[in-house]
This record gives structure tokens, sequence and C-alpha cells, in this order.
């Protein structure tokens, strides 16, 4: 059975307060990264087990628990931009208005598209973080994700800033040993809010459990 096939039955059967994950062992260290998850249901019909992913050239994690209730894979996210989605440089002009509004529409429009995931400062020029006032007359303002820098230009451009995009690319990557450039398709794996990103992840095991928890 494919994991994702394995992840729409859960979803499809159970809700999540139905449904007990923890992470049982995970290396990302190992020549082949895996994670292990025991899983348990809220029905006595359907049996504990553990399973066991292998996790195809691991990329990243951001693990706040655990311990789930939801689990999810998807192949499009807007944490996968930074792997598939041209890179460019965004500069700005004539920042001229009010600078608490600007920064508040800002932080608005980056958790509108990341929510808690990711940081407002990932992509920023950090040199304006250093700034009572923000943002100078002119500058550059932050590399990453076209689909990003257009969702930051909008909201500047809202607020009488001019905007200009420059050095646009395919991604330029580090994968442990060099960069590389050019554009990836992985996959991320949800576990409520934390995440595990891999080009790809395969449902190596699935092994019955004799006990819940």
């Amino acid at each position: 059975m494919l994991l994702e096939e394995y992840i729409s039955y859960i979803r499809k059967n159970f809700d999540p307060e139905e449904i007990d994950i923890r992470v049982s062992t995970l290396n990302v260290h190992d020549e082949q990264p895996f994670l292990s998850l025991n899983i348990t249901f809220d029905d006595e019909d359907v049996s504990p087990e553990k399973i066991l992913l292998d996790l195809i050239q691991f990329k990243e994690i951001k693990l706040q628990d655990t311990v789930f209730s939801d689990i999810a894979l998807l192949d499009e996210h807007p944490l996968l931009w930074k792997y598939n989605d041209f890179q460019s440089s965004l500069f700005f002009s004539k920042a001229t208005g009010d600078q608490y509004k600007l920064f508040w529409e800002l932080y608005r429009a980056h958790r509108g598209v990341y929510e808690e995931l990711l940081p407002l400062d990932t992509y920023l020029n950090i040199a304006l973080l250093d700034r009572s006032s923000f943002l100078p007359s002119f500058g550059l303002f932050a590399n990453g994700p076209q689909k990003l820098m257009n969702i930051y230009a909008e909201c500047l451009e809202g607020e009488g800033v001019s905007c200009s995009q420059t050095n646009i690319s395919p991604p330029t990557l580090w994968d442990g040993s060099r960069y590389t450039k050019g554009f990836q398709r992985p996959k991320i794996l949800f576990l409520n809010k934390s995440f595990i990103i891999a080009e790809d992840f395969i449902l190596r095991e699935r092994i019955p459990m004799d006990f819940k928890g």
C-alpha cells in the first residue's frame, strides 16, 4: 500500500480525536533516513500498528511534539516553494507611508500564507530588522520564492511602496555536501503542525502491535 492510500484511509474513516499518533523512532542521519510511528485508533475493531517510513532524500524537519492526532502528505504547499518555485530578490523604493501599518499588513499577509509554520523574518533582509523605522526610503526587501515575493510586493504596493524584482532564477540549495541548482519536487508530511520534507515517503512496513499507546 502507498503511504498516500494509507493516510487517505485514516483521514476518511477517523476524526482527529479518534487517532493517537506517536513518534517511535526518527533517524535522519542514517544512510537511509527513516521514521516509525505508533498509530492507535479509538475503535476496538481496528488494531494498533507501527508503520515504518523511508524518507527518500530527506531535506528538512520541524518537529514540535512527539504525539499527534492528524497526518497529511502533500506535494503542493507554500513551504515547498523554496524547492519548486523561481527565486527572486524584491527591491523597494519610495517607502514614505505609515511604517507600523505597513509592517502589520506584511505580517498579516505572511501569516495568511504560512500560518505559524515559518517566521516572518525567514526571507527578509535582516538589516531591516535593526531599524526603528523598519524601512529606509529604498533598498533590498527580501530574497526568496517568487510566489512569496509577489505577495510581499502586493502588500507593499498597497501601502504606496514601489517594488521591483531581479535575480529571478531556479532555486540553488545545499544538499549536505554541495550546492545544486534546479527545480525539485519534494513532498511534505504533516503531523499536526510539525512537518518533514523529503523527495518521497515510502511506506516500507506495517507492524501490528499488541498494545495501545
